[in-house]
């Protein structure tokens, strides 16, 4: 459930399988943070799970491509797409992964990863946020001059609103992981 990745990551795989008016309905109702309202038995209003997560997806397909496809497409409006932001990643063709780190191929490589992420699942985040909580001011305002350097050219003081809220948020992960380089 999306509410147990409150203040995380969730990373999507395979949006393709859903169906063009679904995923549309799942891209907003996953940006807005909340559920549906539900009833509980007696018929009174159930509470409402709600979240804060950054939703990313890895399809093959971009979800502007998954909404307008086949003969039940949606239209891509502009509130989805700063929902579900479309970033182009360029690659060799016929190639998933352009570095193997020496390893001689995509997949000796992702079964690489898949074992140290095993080993090592829940260590990073905890370790980066107690980092963090030493200094908290100095990271703070290292983080603010991240933010406002990336925030800078991401966008123009005239943008929509809604392209500003997305540059914001690309802006704070930035600045995470610089963070967390440093």
């Amino acid at each position: 459930m999306i509410a147990d990745h409150n203040d995380l990551l969730l990373p999507l795989d395979e949006l393709t399988v859903a169906a063009p008016e679904l995923a549309s309905q799942l891209i907003y109702m996953l940006a807005n943070g909340q559920g549906k309202g539900r009833a509980r038995k007696d018929g009174s209003a159930a509470e409402r799970n709600s979240w804060n997560a950054l939703v990313l997806s890895s399809s093959e397909k971009t979800a502007t491509q998954q909404i307008t496809q086949g003969r039940h497409r949606s239209q891509m409006t502009g509130g989805l797409a700063v929902r579900m932001v479309d970033v182009p990643i360029e690659h060799a063709p016929r190639e998933t992964i352009e570095d193997t780190c020496g390893l001689g191929s995509s997949r000796a490589w992702v079964e690489k990863v898949k074992c140290l992420t095993d080993d090592h699942y829940g260590l990073a985040g905890p370790t980066f946020v107690e980092k963090l909580c030493v200094e908290r001011s100095v990271h703070i305002a290292q983080a603010r001059r991240y933010i406002a350097r990336v925030h800078e050219m991401l966008f123009e003081n005239d943008d929509d609103p809604q392209v500003q809220r997305a540059a914001e948020r690309f802006a704070l992960v930035a600045a995470a992981g610089q963070l967390a380089s440093d």
